[in-house]
Order: C-alpha cells, then structure tokens, then sequence
C-alpha cells in the first residue's frame, strides 16, 4: 500500500486569501472614491443678475435711482440642503482619499475627506443645513461594491 504524504500549508494559504482580500478591498475603496469625486462633480452655478437697486431688462440692468444701465452681478448658485456639495473650487472634491486597513483579523477600508468642512457639509451645523456626499454615495454604490469585495467586478 502508497504512503501519502499530507502536508498542511495553512498559513501560506491565510497569507494569500488575506493579500487577496486587501486586493479586493482596495478596489471597492478605489471604486467608491470615485463614485463620490462624480457625485461632488457639478460646478456651481454662476447667473448674472441686477443688483437690488435695479430693474431688470433682458440682458441689461437699468437703476432704479438714475435710470442709467448698470451692470449685471454674478452670483453663485450653492447647492441647496439635502443635495450633492457643487464644486467650487474642487479642494474638497482632490482630498477625497482612501485608506485601506489589515489588521489581525480584519481587512477593511477608509473613505473620506480631511477638510474639516467636509464634516459640516455631511452633517450639517445648527447655522447650515447637511448637504451629504459620503454616506449618499455609498448607499447607492453598495451592491457594486459587495460584488466587487465577492470577487466580481461592476
């Protein structure tokens, strides 16, 4: 009767389902990220307008006081609460950032901003109503990232 030999290889095989999972990991934290740099990706709006003091007429502004032409004014148009921040700038838009963490028994993943008004926008202050970004984007990317974190891909 053949003697077979059994060797146990538990470890190696720990050691490359774990690289495996920081892999898989990296792409869900990769694939978010992006998905949240897209939603935060509109522009604010810029409208001219008269100032107070004028009335408006097609595309020029007459004033109230002389009644001469003035110029228009460009104002911003902020996003308003409950929607996507628009980018201004896009400073918070280029701090959106990943961080991908193996510890003994854990892999997981870290998404977000290190601009403190990054915190304001997603939670709101009692001056200004929360404009979400993170916790929004991903609720709507959950499923592609249990697939991707499963094996799949998108």
């Amino acid at each position: 009767m053949a003697k077979t030999k059994l060797t146990w290889k538990g470890d190696e095989f720990y050691k490359a389902f774990q690289a495996d999972q920081v892999k898989r990991m990296t792409r869900a934290a990769i694939y978010l990220t992006r998905e949240i740099k897209q939603n935060i990706s509109v522009a604010v709006r810029r409208v001219k307008v008269a100032p107070m003091y004028a009335t408006s007429e097609g595309k020029n502004a007459r004033s109230m006081l002389t009644g001469q032409f003035v110029k228009k004014i460009t104002v911003k148009q902020r996003s308003k609460a409950g929607e996507f921040p628009r980018k201004d700038f896009g400073e918070l838009r280029r701090s959106i950032t990943y961080e991908v963490v193996k510890t003994q028994d854990k892999v997981f993943a870290r998404v977000g901003t290190n601009k403190i008004y990054g915190r304001y926008l997603e939670l709101g202050t009692r001056l200004m109503a929360k404009r979400p970004f993170l916790r929004p984007s991903l609720a709507k990317s959950r499923t592609a990232i249990v697939k991707i974190i499963k094996g799949g891909m998108p």
